[in-house]
C-alpha cells in the first residue's frame, strides 16, 4: 500500500515475493506492517514465513514443501529470526524481554539464561536477523510500539501483523512505516480448501472431487464472500465436512460464529435439545441450534468471563489470563467445558502456577463479550462508558463487538454506536474512516440478521465510490447510513468518480460510466416539501444528493464530477471548511450567509458572486485557482486571514490586501498593484507571477524570520529595466540598488520554485554562490524555465532540480538541458558535485565536460549518464563515481585510460550495464557479453600506478528482478558495498524502473579503482 502525503493509504500492486515484503528497489527495508482484518490472515502469513525460513535454512537435502512464493530464498539473508507472540507480552514494553520471556526462558534452563541472553545479542550485533511481531493490536503498552532499547539495530530488520485500526494511531508516524501491506484473504479458495481437505479426508474418497463439491456449495449458498477470512474459510469447510452447514446462509458473522460454537458445544456435550417458546434463544441465531442449549448455563458464564477480560482496567490480562483469574470468573466445570470444547486454549509452563490461558482467538472473544451485552444491555452505560473514556482509541479496539451486537441486538448496537461515535468524534482526517469501516460492516450485519430499527450513529462520512476507500459494493450501505444520520453529520467527503450505482439502492439509477453527481437546490418556501426529500434521490441523467437536512455539517469536501445547483448549501449553516475540487462545477455561488467558514478552497469549474465572501469574517484559508472565477475580489475584509492562495481567474480589487499580520502564506498569481513587502511580519511561504506589482519596499528580514519558500511565476531577469531583479532583491530583503554584484538570498530560505522564468547563466551562477554560504540545504525548483548561455542562445530546460548544502555541496537533476544550464557551473566553487537525469543532447553534454573542467575546488565528483561521454576533470578531484546506462568496452578502454593518465591521485568508482544503444536511438539497446569487458581489466592490473580494487560482473535474473553476482569473478569482500552508497543505489533503482530492466541477458559491472601518483 501507498501512504499518501495526506495520510490516506491506497493500494498499489499485489505482492507476489518475498523480496517485494522487504526490499524496495534494492534497499532492504527495515519496518514492514502487515495490516488485516480480524481472521483474514495475518498470523497465518507470520507462521508461514517463519516455516519457510525453517526450510530454507534446514541442513536436510531433501524436497521442501512448496511455498507460496517462488522466491523463498530471499530468506537467506536472515541468518536468525526471532518470533514474538505480542498477546503473550502484554504486560512487557520492550522486545528484548519479550525474547526472554517467550524464547530464551523456554528453550534453556534457568542457569543458562544469562548466557544465552549473551549469545542472543552477540548474534544481532554480526548477522543480519529478521524479527516477527504478530498481533499489535492484542499488545496493551502504553507506547505506539514495542520499544527497540537494547537491540542492535545495524542489522535487525522488523515485520509486524496489526488489525488497521492500530497503525492509525497517531503516534505511528508515516516515516515509521517502510513498507504497509495488506493482507486480504484467500487468493486460490480452491486451492486452499484442497489443502485443508488434504488432512480431513480419508483415502477412500476422491480429492478433487470433494472441493468441487465444496465450492459449488458455496456458491448456493452465497458464502463466496468468506474467503476474505481464512479462519471463517476452515470453519465453513469443517461444518461442511461434518454434515452441520445446511443452516449456513448469507454472510453473517454471527451465524458463522453460532456454527463454530455448535460445533465445539457437540464435541464438549453431544446432547440435544432445542430452543421453544418456553424457553426461547437468548439470539435469533441461536433459534435454530441443538447443541447449544443444553450448555446455555456454561456459555452465559463464558460471555460475562469474556467481557469482563475485554473490559477490563487490567490491559495486560484483557486476552491473555493466568489459571488463578480465569478460575475466579469460571467454576470449574465450566472451566473444563470450555477447555474440552476448544473455547479457551491453556499453555503450559515450566511452572504450574505460571500457566495461561487465553479464547481460541480474539473474535470468539468478542463474540462472546457482545452476547453478554446483547443479554445485559445495562453494561453500555454502566461499563463501557467508562471504558471509552478511560481508554485512547479503545472505540476501534472493541469494534468486532460492536458488529457482532449488531446481529445480536440491534437496539443496544444503536446504543453503543453512539457512545462509539462521540469518541471517534474528536479524531480528525482521515482516522474517521476506520470509524465508517465498522459502522458499514454493523449495518451489514444487521441486515444479514434482518435486524430493526437500525439507527447507527455516524458524524464523519466518506462517500468514495471509486477503487479506493469504499468500494463500490459498500455505496448501496453507506447512503441509506447517510441518510439516518443527517442530523449528525458533520463532515462529507464526496469523491465521485466511474461508478454503477444498483437500482436497489434507494431506487437510484444504474449509471454506466462516468457519473455525476449533483447538489440540489433547495426550496425553502415549503417546509412540508423540504421534509419529504431524500438525501439521495433518482434523477433523470444523476444521483441527486440533498444536504437541506444536514444542519450541523462543519466540513463538506467535494471533488471529481459534482454540480452544485444555486442554493444548494443554503442550510449548511455551521459550515467551517468547504473545499470544491478540480470536477466540481457551480455557477453563481453566494457565500455570504456562512460566517462559520475558516478554509475555503476552490479549484472547479466556479463563478463566485463579486463580494459574496464579505461576510467571511473568521476567514483563515482561502484558496480560489485553477477553474475558479472571480471579479473584484475584496480581500479587506478578512482579518485573520493567514493563507491566501489566487489564480489567474481571480481579480483582486486594489490595496484590497491590508491585513498582512497573520498572512503566513501568499500565493497571489493573478493581478494585482502595490502589494507592499514590509508589512508582512509572519510569511511562511510566498508565490508572485509577473502581473504582480511590488512597492519598491523590501521584505524586513527580523520580522520574517520564518520565511522559507519562495516561487516565481514567469519573471524575466534578462528585462532592461531590471524590475523583476528589484523585485528578487526586495523579497530577499535587500536593496536593489546594492546588489549589482551578487544575487542576495534570505537567511532562512529553505526551497525557492521558478516556473517559465527566464534568467542567464551568470545569475543562476551567483544565486548558487550566496546559497553556499547558508548553513543549511537549499532546494530550487527550474520548471520550464529559460537559461540563456553566454554565447546568448536561449532554450528551455523540462525540470531540473539544483540541491545545495553544507561545505559547498551541489546536487544537479536534470530532465532536459541547455548549455545555458551547464554554464552555471563555469568557475562554481562547488566541492561536492552530484549530477543526474536522463534524455540529455550530445552537445549540450560536451558542455558539462567543458564546465567540469573549470571546478578548480572540486573534491567529489558523482555522475549519471546515460552514455559515454569524454569527461574532462581538474586537478584538484579526489574521488570520482561515474554511472552508465551503458558502455562499450572501447569506451570503457577510452575512460580507463583517461584515468590511469592522470598525475594526481584518484579514486574511482564506475558502474554500467553492459552494451551500447544502436545509432542514436536511446532507447534500443545492443547488449554485449560482459566477458568483453575482462580483457580491460587485466590490462589494468598491469599497471603499477593502477590499483583494481574491483572487477565484479552482475547478471540480471527476469524471473526475480534482481542482480545476481558472478562467483567466479567477483574480487574482494563479497559484501556489495554499492548498496551502501545512495548514489549507485539510485541509479539501480533507475534502471529497474525502465523497460530495459525486463531484457532477458543483462550483466552489469562495477569496478573500483585507485589510481595513485606516478612517479
Amino acid at each position: 500500500m501507498k501512504i499518501e502525503n495526506d495520510g490516506r493509504r491506497t493500494q498499489q500492486e499485489q505482492i507476489l515475493t518475498y523480496k517485494d515484503c522487504f526490499y524496495r528497489g534494492d534497499h532492504l527495508s527495515r519496518r514492514t506492517y502487515l495490516q488485516g482484518e480480524p481472521g483474514s490472515g495475518k498470523t497465518s502469513f507470520a507462521s508461514k514465513l517463519v516455516h519457510d525460513w525453517c526450510n530454507v535454512h534446514e541442513p536436510s537435502t531433501e524436497s521442501k514443501e512448496q511455498t507460496a512464493f517462488g522466491d523463498v530464498d530471499t530468506l537467506h539473508e536472515f541468518k536468525f529470526l526471532f518470533f514474538i507472540s505480542l498477546r503473550d507480552s502484554r504486560e512487557q514494553t520492550h522486545v528484548t524481554h519479550m525474547i526472554q520471556t517467550q524464547l530464551i526462558y523456554k528453550i534453556y534452563a534457568a542457569d543458562e539464561w544469562e548466557s544465552a541472553n549473551n549469545l542472543v545479542l552477540n548474534i544481532m550485533r554480526n548477522v543480519m536477523y529478521l524479527v516477527v511481531q504478530d498481533g499489535m493490536d492484542e499488545w496493551s503498552g502504553k507506547e505506539a510500539l514495542p520499544s527497540m532499547d537494547g537491540v542492535p539495530k545495524d542489522h535487525c530488520i522488523v515485520l509486524t501483523t496489526s488489525r488497521p485500526w492500530k497503525l492509525a494511531d497517531e503516534r505511528i508516524k508515516n516515516s515509521q512505516i517502510d513498507i504497509l501491506m495488506e493482507v486480504y484473504g484467500v487468493i486460490d479458495s480452491e486451492g486452499f480448501s484442497k489443502r485443508i481437505l488434504r488432512h480431513l479426508l480419508d483415502e477412500t474418497k476422491d480429492l478433487n472431487e470433494t472441493v468441487k463439491k465444496f465450492q459449488n456449495f458455496l456458491e448456493s449458498h452465497n458464502l463466496d464472500s468468506i474467503s476474505s477470512s481464512p479462519m471463517l474459510h476452515t470453519l465453513v469447510l469443517c461444518t461442511w465436512v461434518d454434515d452441520m452447514a445446511e443452516s449456513l446462509t448469507g454472510a453473517s458473522r454471527c451465524e458463522l460464529y453460532t456454527t463454530l460454537l455448535e460445533n465445539l458445544c457437540k464435541k464438549a456435550n453431544p446432547q440435544m435439545s432445542y430452543f421453544n417458546q418456553y424457553y426461547p434463544s437468548p439470539v435469533n441465531c441461536f433459534s435454530r441450534t441443538k447443541y447449544v442449549k443444553p450448555n446455555m448455563e456454561h456459555i452465559d458464564v463464558i460471555a460475562k468471563a469474556a467481557f469482563s477480560f475485554l473490559f477490563s482496567n487490567e490491559k495486560e490480562t484483557s486476552l491473555v489470563f493466568s489459571d488463578i483469574i480465569l478460575s475466579a470468573h469460571l467454576s470449574e466445570s465450566t472451566k473444563q467445558f470450555a477447555l474440552h470444547s476448544g473455547l479457551i486454549s491453556k499453555r503450559k509452563s515450566k511452572k504450574c502456577y505460571d500457566n495461561t490461558s487465553s479464547f481460541v482467538h480474539k473474535t470468539v472473544q468478542e463474540f462472546f463479550a457482545a452476547l453478554h451485552i446483547s443479554n445485559n444491555t445495562d453494561v453500555i452505560d454502566n461499563v463501557i462508558c467508562e471504558y471509552l473514556k478511560r481508554n485512547r482509541d479503545s472505540d476501534l479496539d472493541i469494534s468486532q463487538v460492536l458488529i457482532f451486537l449488531c446481529g445480536f441486538n440491534i437496539l443496544a448496537a444503536n446504543n453503543l454506536s453512539a457512545l462509539m461515535n462521540q469518541v471517534n468524534d474528536v479524531r480528525h482526517g482521515f482516522d474517521h474512516y476506520d470509524f465508517q469501516s465498522v459502522i458499514l460492516s454493523g449495518y451489514r450485519e444487521a441486515v444479514a440478521n434482518k435486524n430493526t430499527p437500525i439507527d447507527l450513529h455516524m458524524s464523519h462520512f466518506y462517500l468514495h465510490l471509486s477503487h479506493f476507500f469504499v468500494w463500490v459494493d459498500n455505496a448501496e450501505d453507506l447512503i441509506p447510513i447517510l441518510a439516518l444520520n443527517t442530523p449528525r453529520a458533520r463532515s462529507l467527503w464526496v469523491f465521485m468518480g466511474h461508478v454503477i450505482i444498483p437500482s436497489q439502492a434507494l431506487s437510484t439509477y444504474l449509471c454506466q460510466g462516468p457519473t455525476p453527481v449533483s447538489l440540489a437546490a433547495c426550496d425553502y418556501a415549503d417546509p412540508s416539501t423540504r421534509a419529504k426529500q431524500k438525501i439521495v434521490r433518482l434523477s433523470a441523467s444523476c444521483i441527486e444528493i440533498d444536504l437541506s437536512a444536514c444542519h450541523n455539517l462543519e466540513q463538506l469536501k467535494l471533488k471529481c464530477d459534482i454540480t452544485v445547483l444555486p442554493n444548494a448549501l443554503a442550510g449548511l449553516k455551521k459550515l467551517k471548511y468547504l473545499t470544491m475540487d478540480m470536477g466540481c462545477k457551480c455557477e453563481a455561488l453566494d457565500l455570504s450567509h456562512y460566517e462559520h467558514i475558516e478554509h475555503l478552497e476552490l479549484k472547479g469549474d466556479i463563478t463566485v458572486l463579486p463580494n459574496t465572501l464579505a461576510g467571511l469574517k473568521k476567514l483563515k484559508y482561502l484558496t480560489m485557482k485553477w477553474d475558479c472565477k472571480c471579479e473584484a475580489l475584496d480581500m479587506s475584509h478578512y482579518e485573520h486571514i493567514e493563507s491566501i492562495d489566487l489564480g489567474k481567474g481571480v481579480t483582486l480589487l486594489p490595496h484590497s490586501i491590508t491585513n498582512y499580520k497573520n498572512l503566513k502564506c501568499t500565493k497571489i498569481c493573478t493581478a494585482y498593484k502595490e502589494l507592499d513587502l514590509s508589512m508582512f511580519e509572519n510569511l511562511n511561504l510566498i508565490t508572485i507571477s509577473k502581473k504582480v506589482e511590488v512597492l519598491p519596499n523590501q521584505l524586513i528580514i527580523n520580522n520574517n524570520k520564518k520565511l522559507e519558500f519562495i516561487e516565481l511565476y514567469k519573471f524575466d531577469f534578462n528585462r532592461c529595466d531590471k524590475k523583476d531583479i528589484h523585485t528578487w532583491c526586495l523579497l530577499n530583503g535587500a536593496d536593489p540598488v546594492l546588489c549589482a554584484d551578487y544575487t542576495p538570498v534570505l537567511p532562512s530560505i529553505e526551497q525557492i520554485k521558478l516556473f517559465k522564468v527566464t534568467c542567464s547563466s551568470t545569475w543562476l551562477r551567483s544565486l548558487l554562490t550566496t546559497l553556499f554560504t547558508l548553513d543549511h540545504r537549499v532546494t530550487c525548483y527550474l520548471t520550464e524555465c529559460d537559461i540563456t548561455s553566454l554565447k546568448g542562445s536561449k532554450s528551455s530546460n523540462g525540470c531540473t532540480i539544483i540541491t545545495t548544502d553544507l561545505n559547498n555541496t551541489c546536487t544537479f537533476n536534470a530532465s532536459v538541458v541547455s548549455p545555458g544550464l551547464w554554464e552555471t557551473l563555469l568557475g562554481l566553487s562547488v566541492k561536492n558535485l552530484s549530477i543526474s537525469g536522463q534524455e540529455w543532447e550530445n552537445n549540450h553534454v560536451s558542455s558539462l565536460s567543458q564546465s567540469l573542467a573549470t571546478l578548480s575546488q572540486l573534491e567529489t565528483l558523482r555522475m549519471h549518464l546515460i552514455a559515454y561521454i569524454d569527461l574532462q576533470l581538474p586537478l584538484s578531484l579526489n574521488h570520482v563515481t561515474v554511472c552508465f546506462n551503458t558502455l562499450h568496452p572501447s569506451e570503457l578502454r577510452q575512460l580507463v585510460n583517461k584515468l590511469s593518465a592522470r598525475t594526481h591521485s584518484l579514486e574511482c568508482r564506475v558502474e554500467f550495464v553492459c552494451g551500447h544503444f544502436k545509432d542514436t536511438n536511446i532507447y534500443m539497446k545492443h547488449l554485449i557479453p560482459a566477458e568483453e569487458y575482462i580483457p580491460i581489466q587485466q590490462e589494468l592490473d598491469t599497471m603499477q600506478h593502477v590499483d583494481v580494487e574491483r572487477f565484479r560482473i552482475y547478471d540480471w535474473a527476469r524471473s526475480t528482478n534482481q542482480w545476481s553476482a558472478r562467483d567466479s569473478v567477483v574480487d574482494g569482500d563479497l559484501v556489495d558495498e554499492i548498496v551502501d552508497n545512495e548514489f549507485c543505489k539510485d541509479f539501480l533503482k533507475l534502471f529497474r524502473m525502465t523497460d530495459k530492466s525486463k531484457i532477458d541477458g543483462l550483466s552489469r559491472i562495477s569496478m573500483r579503482l585507485k589510481i595513485k601518483i606516478q612517479p
